[in-house]
């Protein structure tokens, strides 16, 4: 092949999915596409707000990283995913989730304390509603202030924008009406803006309950496919994870097990149990020749099957990955209000 046929050669397309870290609303998700689109080398991208996933359709010529600094320079994390979408549930997602209840309660415990000091009128009492209040609005709320400024840096705005804006003007005129000897006499808004913070916080947690109880039933298909798989290489029998197989590996699946790999039947015949799969509740019966597809249920006799497709090539991970994609996707309309 000469160097002119290989230069005109087109270039290989491929898939790459990302977990996005960062995202306050929707409109963080349009942000995050109209900076990674137009990178060369994407030819399409896509953010899935509900999973917090960024799926980007590329080429070759894209050079490792540069989606990752993209997203980074505009205020969020991208980290690459090797395995499948909705596939289980991080540490870090636990971690966000306990933070979130943490945020809520510490916002409530607040916001009482402000409405109880508000009412007096002596010096003291106003001081220590504004002391309260600023711890408040500088912790509890340095979260919108973060997202607001990320907004402004890329010259758009978003939720958090109209959330500073809001808890930062009652803030500030309950400051000035504070000192009435200094500034001017009025009725102070210290807990409007406290409870503000609460009930956008407390929104953020039940958006993030939802996320994961979408993401849930993802998860509990995945659980269908066994961890680890008995491979029969050279006559022996090996116990491996399931993520080692790879295509051409022979495994055994004994009655009673689910199946680990899309494959074909090489020895035995058996019922399978395909009902997670195409709803039949009867077993079908299969012989060698016969395809299977991962976490389907072999419910008679030992079969041992040689794996056509495996990890996120298979139908069920397939499926996992079309759902996700949907609960993210975009009715044409909102595509139009979005451009």
């Amino acid at each position: 092949m000469d160097a002119q046929h290989i230069l005109e050669s087109p270039a290989i397309e491929k898939v790459e999915r990302f977990r996005i870290r960062g995202m306050h609303c929707a409109n963080c998700a349009d942000t995050i596409e109209k900076a990674v689109a137009p990178i060369p080398g994407v030819i399409d991208a896509h953010v899935n707000f509900a999973a917090e996933t960024l799926t980007a359709r590329v080429t070759d010529e894209l050079a490792a990283g540069t989606i990752e600094a993209k997203v980074a320079a505009a205020g969020y994390s991208a980290v690459a995913e090797t395995g499948i979408v909705g596939a289980g549930e991080s540490a870090l997602d636990r971690l966000d989730a306990r933070r979130n209840l943490e945020w809520v309660i510490a916002s409530a415990i607040g916001a009482a304390v402000v409405m109880y000091l508000q009412d007096g009128e002596s010096l003291a009492a106003r001081i220590a509603t504004l002391v309260v209040a600023s711890a408040l609005m500088f912790t509890a709320g340095l979260t919108f202030y973060r997202g607001a400024w990320m907004a402004a840096r890329n010259r758009t705005a978003n939720m958090d924008t109209l959330v500073a804006l809001g808890i930062s003007a009652a803030y500030l005129y309950s400051i000035l009406t504070t000192f009435p000897e200094v500034f001017f006499a009025g009725p102070r808004f210290f807990d409007t803006a406290i409870e503000l913070i609460l009930f956008i916080r407390f929104g953020k947690l039940l958006e993030a309950r939802a996320r994961g109880r979408a993401m849930a039933a993802l998860r509990s298909l995945l659980t269908l496919v066994p961890d680890v798989a008995t491979m029969v290489r050279d006559g022996k029998e090996f116990v491996v994870p399931v993520s080692e197989l790879a295509v051409g590996d022979i495994v055994l699946v004994r009655p009673a097990s689910r199946i680990p790999v899309d494959g074909v039947i090489v020895t035995g015949a058996s019922a399978i149990d395909e009902s997670m799969l195409t709803g039949e509740s009867m077993p079908l019966d299969k012989a060698a020749g016969a395809e299977v597809s991962g976490g389907t249920l072999n419910t008679a006799a030992a079969i041992t099957v040689r794996a056509t497709h495996v990890g996120s090539e298979t139908v069920l991970a397939q499926i996992v990955r079309m759902v996700a994609d949907a609960q993210g996707d975009k009715a044409p309309i909102q595509r139009v209000a979005d451009a």
